[in-house]
Formats: structure tokens, C-alpha cells, sequence
């Protein structure tokens, strides 16, 4: 089995691969806030697996990480798990099977990068990859530049994300109280009668139009429509108000991470 590792800013999401047939085993979600030292995160793998009577042992562990000071942990984990360190996308030597267009490649967040890695040979290009997590994030991906060639990341946009934001206003308005994200229906009014349904429409009619927007904007950039595929822990919840995305894959990154891994092995 491979142990894919995408670390993010508010959860780390593992996921197990079968190196035999490439199918997701198990996936599951960890909090990166308060992030267990080594030793109890190793044990904490080898529990779930157990739990889940996963039969095979994991044999390696790729990583990608936006967050610097969980990289100790994580590695320091994967050597106790596998005797080997992890694969990492910040390794300068690693390969990966895209080809990417624009003025500073080495601040291009590691997991946007993966989120290409991850689309699959029947993905249509250009594409359009929105990744609602703790930033949302709208990257285009165009086709390979010649027959046989790689897809070229060509830049994107960065945006507080939907969590963030609301604690942010939160925090800001004295008489505003927190309020759950959750799914949306999409008969929700866009004339708020109260706080909390005002609040609930700027979110989800906020994020809805903002979306769509700036896929607009691309789309005009670019001359013609654009394949848009959703990812991220909170996709569920805007991509089926928003009909231009025409997929949720929530394996996108952690499939990356995979073919980042078989590439370079």
C-alpha cells in the first residue's frame, strides 16, 4: 500500500492507495492544528488500519505540505512506519507530470501542483481545478503544448476561503455570532429576514456568484469554456449550486500524490 499525505492548513488528509490496482483503500481526515507528535501519529495510522482489517502494511509515504512546521512530524512519521523517509513535492528532484507556466514556479503551492498531477486522461482541457479548503483556489490547467506532451499549469486565483472568512467577520462585528457551514438549500432566499438568513445568503449566494464570476473571467481570458472540477473539504457544499462544475472529486489531491509517487519511484 501507498500512504498519501496532502497536509494542509486546517486538516491533513491520508489516503491508501493499492499499488496493485491503483483503487483508493481508505481515506480519512486529521486536524493539522495540534498535530500529534511522531510516534502517537504512527500509532494512530497503524490503529485506523487495524481498525478498517486493512490486511497489507504500508510500504511507502508521499507527501505534499503547505505548512513548514508539520513537515518534522510527518517525515519523522513516515520513517517510523516504513523505515524510509516520504517522497516530497519539495524535493528539487522530483518529477512531475505536468509543466508549469508562470513568473514564480517555486511559490506555486504544493497541493494546487498535486490537484493537476491528479486529473485523470480522460480529463478535458483547459480545465478549471477549484479547491474549496482553507483558501479557495481556481487554477487553470491548459492542454499539453505539443502531441504527447505534458498539461501546463498556467496560473490561478486565491481567495479567503469560505471558513476564514466567516471568522474573520465574526471577529469583526461584535453583535455577529459564528454560524455553521453546512449544505445549502438551493431554495435558500437571497433576501436574508433575519441575521443568521442574511448571514447564511452572503456565504453560500456570496461564494455561489463569486465562483461563477471569476469563471467567467477565465473563460473570457482564455476564448473559449473550460472543463471546471471541484475538490477540497467544503465542494459538497458549493459545487451543486454552481452549474459550471461538472465533477466533485474528493481524491483529486491524494490521487496526485499517487501518480506523483509512480512517476518517481
Amino acid at each position: 500500500m501507498i500512504l498519501t499525505v496532502d497536509c494542509g492548513n486546517t486538516n491533513i488528509v491520508m489516503t491508501l492507495f493499492s499499488a496493485i490496482d491503483d483503487t483508493v483503500i481508505a481515506s480519512w481526515r486529521l486536524q493539522t492544528h495540534g498535530l500529534a507528535d511522531a510516534d502517537e501519529l504512527a500509532k494512530n495510522i497503524s490503529e485506523t488500519i487495524a481498525t478498517q482489517a486493512i490486511p497489507d502494511k504500508i510500504e511507502h509515504i508521499v507527501l505534499a505540505s503547505v505548512v513548514p512546521k508539520a513537515n518534522p512530524v510527518l517525515n519523522e512519521m513516515a520513517i517510523l512506519l516504513t523505515g524510509e523517509p516520504a517522497l516530497t513535492i519539495s524535493d528539487p528532484d522530483i518529477r512531475l507530470p505536468l509543466e508549469i507556466d508562470v513568473l514564480s514556479p517555486h511559490e506555486v503551492g504544493e497541493d494546487r501542483l498535486v490537484n493537476v498531477a491528479g486529473l485523470d486522461e480522460s480529463s478535458i482541457l483547459p480545465c478549471l481545478i477549484i479547491d474549496f479548503g482553507t483558501a479557495t483556489t481556481i487554477d487553470l490547467v491548459r492542454a499539453p503544448r505539443e502531441q504527447g506532451g505534458l498539461p501546463v499549469y498556467a496560473g490561478g486565483i486565491i481567495t479567503p476561503g469560505v471558513h476564514r472568512s466567516v471568522e474573520a467577520l465574526v471577529a469583526a462585528a461584535a453583535k455577529l455570532k459564528p454560524i455553521k457551514i453546512q449544505a445549502f438549500d438551493s431554495n435558500l432566499p437571497v433576501l436574508g429576514k433575519n441575521t443568521t438568513q442574511a448571514m447564511e445568503s452572503g456565504i453560500l449566494w456570496g461564494y455561489v456568484c463569486l465562483i461563477n464570476g471569476l469563471i467567467d473571467k477565465l473563460e473570457a481570458s482564455e476564448s473559449r469554456h473550460c472543463n471546471a472540477i471541484a475538490t477540497g473539504g467544503l465542494a459538497p457544499v458549493f459545487a451543486p449550486h454552481i452549474p459550471k462544475i461538472t465533477k466533485i472529486d474528493s481524491h483529486l489531491t491524494n490521487r496526485g500524490l499517487y501518480h506523483i509517487y509512480k512517476q518517481n519511484r
